[in-house]
C-alpha cells in the first residue's frame, strides 16, 4: 500500500458514515475511527447535568412546599384538642374566602357555623368547589390567605366545637 492509496482510504472513510475501519494488507494493519470527540462528549454530559440540576431545583421547591404544609399540619396537631376541629382541603387548588371578589367572605374569625355550612371555595381546573364545615362551632383561625394555592389535605380552618 502506498501513500496515495492510504490518503484515498482516509478521505473515503472521512466522507462516509462509518465510525471505525480496520484494514489488514500483508504487513500493514491500519485502524481508523471517527465520531464524537472528547469535547463533544463533555458538552453532552454538561447539558445533561444542567437538566438534572434544573429538575433538582424544582424538586427542592416542591419539597419546601411539602415541608411547609407538614409544619402547618404538625402545628395544628400539636395544638389539637378534642374541642377543636381542623378543616382541611380535599383537593389541590386556589383558596377563596368569598364567592366573588366583591362579596363578603363566607366566614371570618369569630363566625358561628353549623355543620355543612360553606366555609370557602377551592378552585380547581376552573371548577369552584365549596368546602363545608364538618362540625358546628366557632371559627377560631383561618390558616390560609385569600387567593393562596392550597395542597391536598392542607389545613384551612380551625373550628372550636
Amino acid at each position: 500500500m502506498n501513500y496515495k492509496e492510504i490518503c484515498e482510504i482516509i478521505k473515503t472513510v472521512s466522507d462516509s458514515n462509518l465510525t471505525v475501519v480496520e484494514i489488514k494488507d500483508k504487513d500493514i494493519f491500519m485502524k481508523m475511527s471517527k465520531g464524537i470527540t472528547i469535547a463533544d462528549d463533555y458538552n453532552i454530559l454538561e447539558n445533561e447535568l444542567n437538566k438534572k440540576n434544573k429538575y433538582n431545583d424544582k424538586l427542592e421547591v416542591a419539597k419546601d412546599k411539602v415541608n411547609n404544609i407538614e409544619n402547618t399540619k404538625e402545628k395544628c396537631e400539636e395544638n389539637y384538642d378534642e374541642e377543636y376541629e381542623i378543616i382541611s382541603s380535599p383537593l389541590v387548588g386556589t383558596f377563596y374566602k368569598s364567592p366573588s371578589p366583591d362579596s363578603e367572605p363566607y366566614v371570618s374569625v369569630g363566625s358561628k357555623v353549623l355543620e355543612n355550612d360553606v366555609l370557602c371555595i377551592v378552585e380547581a381546573m376552573k371548577l369552584m368547589n365549596e368546602i363545608e364545615s364538618t362540625v358546628s362551632g366557632e371559627v377560631i383561625e383561618i390558616l390560609v390567605q385569600d387567593g393562596e394555592m392550597v395542597e391536598y389535605n392542607q389545613p384551612l380552618f380551625k373550628i372550636k366545637r
